[in-house]
């Protein structure tokens, strides 16, 4: 048994993973025990050292930070996870939720937090970046489900569509965004396909009914 608690990192950018281990060096207590590339290294890696943390880049080559977090957690429960992230995304938080991960943290913030996050997540809490924290209180986590239809939609549909649901006309929308009405008509159709939509006005009908969710959506 490891009298250090031994830590692995995931991250693409060779400075990033050289940033943490020089955060971490100054506590005596953790260990970097492993570094992986992506994904798919991190789980191998996990698998073989057996680590009780793991620093998880979101945003990764072969396998992302998020499905390789899952995996993990599937085959070793017992392993706390932290995502490390540019992203300041509610979806990223959702599943975070859904997988059952201890942290993100910010990589802007990390020189800051990532230590006390880690002694947080050791004695069994979670630990969220404050930027995250404002997000996740500005709306209700499952204000909007990680797997709801609205979710397939671009940003630049989302606000099309809360425009519609505003009942604005094509010509409206068109001049509200400084895009053409066919840029409008072309998104419309896309987002009937997209949220299997037919038939004169449901489009608008959809829109209203759920608009406070595309509001939400178009906010974040």
């Amino acid at each position: 048994m490891r009298e250090k608690i031994g830590i692995v990192i995931a991250d693409d950018h060779p400075i990033s993973r050289d940033g943490l281990k020089f955060y971490l060096s100054f506590e005596e207590q953790l260990e970097i025990i492993g570094e992986a590339e992506n994904g798919a290294e991190l789980v191998e890696l996990v698998d073989k050292v057996q680590p009780e943390l793991a620093i998880i880049d979101v945003d990764m080559p072969v396998m992302g930070g998020i499905e390789a977090a899952q995996i993990i957690r599937e085959r070793h429960p017992h392993i706390k996870l932290v995502l490390l992230t540019m992203l300041k995304d509610r979806n990223v938080y959702m599943r975070m939720q859904e997988i059952g991960i201890e942290g993100y943290i910010l990589k802007d913030n990390a020189s800051k937090e990532i230590v006390l996050g880690i002694k947080e997540i050791i004695a069994d809490g979670t630990y969220l970046s404050a930027e995250v924290k404002a997000m996740v209180e500005a709306a209700p986590a499952d204000a909007v489900p990680f797997d709801h239809p609205l979710r397939n939609l671009t940003s630049s549909e989302i606000r099309i569509l809360q425009k519609t649901g505003e009942f604005l006309t094509s010509t409206q929308i068109a001049d509200e965004l400084y895009v053409s009405k066919k840029t409008v008509s072309n998104h419309r159709n896309n987002i009937c396909k997209k949220l299997n939509l037919s038939g004169q006005h449901s489009l608008m009908k959809y829109a209203a009914e759920h608009l406070h969710i595309i509001k939400i959506l178009s906010d974040s």
